[in-house]
């Protein structure tokens, strides 16, 4: 190889290594009733949009940020940094699609979505809005034992994505890894409840030696879809605390071509109260008439 092919390679490996990197845009506005759309809160200056695929967003210090646009980014870093005891939220309301896990060049990669990187997170999706990960998300990753914040298993904090009307999709086949494995971290673990009609389309992976000691993650399915990929023992996930809810019903390959579908409905008692006001309704208007 001569010296200008040489010279042409290592620029080449120059540009690469530029075009991945991420640019980070800190959350900086006020801790609560921040708005994602906001350029002047973002240490960047400007707001993370469609086209700040290099972006790696973090929201930290038990902040609050509700969303109501469109970006695509390449991580989302949620409690990266904080206090224990604290709560850092991002909430997506009607209009909201955000797609975490993307390269500047729109290819998938497999950067992780992180809810509770450091410090206990909250991600949350109203109807109306979309959640979408490329190949994985981590719940409840929680601090390092070795030179993190949290030093006890038995501290560590669990995460929660809410899923009430909105969608959460992990794309690939891709997961949900509830906490983290490593033998040098321990994890908060988490929870995700699907309600109000919520959908969520991803595989779920429970990491058995993340469990803090006080706290087992699960699924609260109350009043929605879950969809898995695969056909997945759900009476295994029910039996072991993983999957909870009244009134579950599943199917393999019969709604979803290839994937095992759970639908939950309102527990019996919610449509007892539901019965009960149509039926004041109907006799006030009795009475009216």
């Amino acid at each position: 190889m001569n010296t200008k092919t040489i010279g042409l390679c290592a620029g080449a490996l120059i540009v690469s290594a530029s075009v991945s990197q991420a640019v980070s845009f800190v959350w900086g506005g006020p801790a609560t009733g921040g708005v994602w759309e906001t350029d002047s809160d973002w240490d960047t200056g400007t707001a993370p949009t469609m086209a700040s695929q290099d972006a790696q967003v973090e929201i930290n210090n038990g902040e609050t940020v509700t969303m109501s646009s469109t970006a695509v980014i390449e991580r989302l870093y949620l409690g990266d940094n904080g206090t224990q005891g604290s709560m850092n939220t991002l909430i997506l309301t009607s209009g909201a699609n955000l797609r975490s896990g993307v390269e500047p060049d729109g290819t998938s990669t497999n950067n992780v979505t992180t809810i509770g990187r450091q410090y206990a997170s909250t991600l949350t999706v109203l109807t109306g809005a979309v959640f979408t990960a490329e190949q994985r998300i981590t719940l409840g990753r929680s601090g390092d034992a070795n030179n993190g914040p949290i030093t006890d298993i038995g501290d560590a904090e669990p995460s929660f994505i809410n899923i009430l009307g909105g969608m959460v999709i992990v794309t690939n086949n891709g997961d949900i890894d509830f906490g983290n494995d490593s033998a040098s971290r321990n994890s908060g673990g988490g929870v995700v409840t699907i309600d109000n009609g919520g959908l969520l389309e991803s595989r779920l992976d429970f990491i058995v030696n993340a469990d803090p000691i006080s706290f087992k993650s699960y699924v609260q399915l109350n009043e929605g879809t879950l969809i898995m990929n695969g056909n997945i023992d759900v009476d295994a996930l029910i039996a072991d605390d993983r999957l909870k809810g009244s009134g579950l019903t599943w199917d393999f390959d019969v709604t979803n071509s290839g994937k095992t579908t759970v639908l939950g409905i309102p527990e019996p008692s919610s449509l007892a109260l539901l019965g009960l006001s149509l039926g004041g309704l109907c006799l006030r208007r009795r009475r009216a008439s």
